[in-house]
């Protein structure tokens, strides 16, 4: 063999290896997401605007865990006319489970909402860059990359095998510990893991606000679990949250939901990699805040409500109509006593008018005659 085909046959391994390194790696990202990535057609509402990033996963993203009830900055240009009020983080906000709303989509056993730092959410709009759907999913003024979601892993969790998908809603201010520049940091949104030494806008329970459903010590309840407990399997009881409604019994579950994944200090560093949102999660999101503020977890029944109120109308209508058939039977029963009166009345008087002579009858008998006619 030649100089020429031997160096000609090197080349041909090396590019046959990288082919094949290249595969391996493509076959060992689907095997983190776990499914094929699924395109969504429908309506522009939904949030589901970022598509997959091929590659490894990416790390150096820093965690932690809020609920001060105060707004999502996504929804400050969503509500009109703006009233600090009714300027509330839904309860739909908080950690829910795939599996009550269709089924996970990457695997996740997750789903969650978060405050991104200004560098997180700088990078998340520049994966895909913004997209007109992003404002189906509201718009921050002072952070972008509202409604794009990440797929996250905590390695060091009790339950390390977990997926949580994270949708970015609000935005963690340069202020706030961990979120300063340069940091690529979420804030997780979690009913009773609010921390109130280090909160800046903790709402939960005052008088200038419609309905946050729990107070700042209930908000923070869960808060400091990491001063004596090994992990929040352990360290939270979310108990303590009130459930004698069904908003209050979805922040209660998202403690749950939350707390079972089992984090191990209170600022993890997570793997992630931008993806698109699961379509039911996007949905979930979408309808829990629109112009005139935070929406009930479920909406009212109106063909019920519709149904009951035809009902009354219909047992109203009927008990008129009894009182009424009533009502007409005793008239004309009264009317028939007074005819057999009256008709007595004029046979007494013929009787005497053949007895006496008389040959006038009684005007009056006369005028009663007539009105009963």
């Amino acid at each position: 063999m030649t100089k020429k085909s031997k160096k000609k046959s090197k080349k041909s391994t090396k590019s046959k290896k990288s082919k094949k390194s290249k595969a391996a790696a493509a076959d060992e990202e689907d095997g983190a997401t776990g499914k094929k990535k699924k395109r969504y057609s429908g309506p522009t509402w939904k949030c589901d605007v970022v598509k997959p990033i091929k590659g490894p996963w990416r790390t150096g993203l820093n965690a932690s865990h809020f609920w001060d009830c105060n707004g999502a900055g996504c929804d400050a240009t969503t509500l009109q006319p703006y009233s600090a009020e009714k300027f509330l983080y839904a309860s739909q906000y908080g950690p829910a489970d795939p599996n009550d709303f269709g089924g996970p989509v990457y695997n996740e056993s997750l789903w969650l909402t978060g405050a991104a730092s200004d560098t997180l959410a700088h990078m998340l709009a520049s994966d895909q860059g913004l997209n007109e759907s992003e404002y189906y999913c509201g718009l921050d003024e002072q952070s972008p990359g509202c409604g794009k979601c990440l797929l996250v892993q905590n390695l060091k969790a009790v339950n390390k095998d977990w997926y949580a998908v994270i949708m970015k809603k609000s935005r963690c201010p340069p202020e706030s510990k961990g979120c300063e520049p340069g940091n690529v940091h979420m804030d997780v949104a979690v009913p009773g893991y609010d921390v109130l030494s280090e909160s800046t806008a903790n709402v939960c329970g005052t008088k200038d606000h419609q309905d946050t459903f729990i107070d700042d010590e209930q908000a923070s309840s869960c808060g400091m679990w990491f001063k004596e407990a090994k992990d929040t399997a352990t360290g939270c009881d979310c108990s303590g949250l009130p459930d004698s409604n069904k908003q209050e019994r979805v922040l209660k579950r998202g403690c749950e939901l939350f707390s079972a994944w089992g984090w191990k200090s209170g600022k993890p560093e997570l793997r992630y990699r931008p993806v698109d949102c699961p379509e039911e999660f996007s949905k979930r999101i979408s309808e829990s805040f629109t112009r005139a503020g935070m929406t009930p977890v479920e909406k009212p029944n109106y063909i019920g409500l519709i149904s009951f109120l035809s009902l009354i109308i219909i047992c109203i209508c009927g008990t008129v109509g009894v009182l009424n058939w009533y009502a007409n039977k005793a008239e004309k029963k009264k009317r028939e006593e007074l005819r057999k009166q009256l008709a007595e009345k004029k046979r007494r008087k013929r009787q005497n008018l053949e007895t006496w002579g008389t040959t006038n009858l009684d005007r009056d008998d006369a005028s009663s005659m007539s009105s009963i006619s």
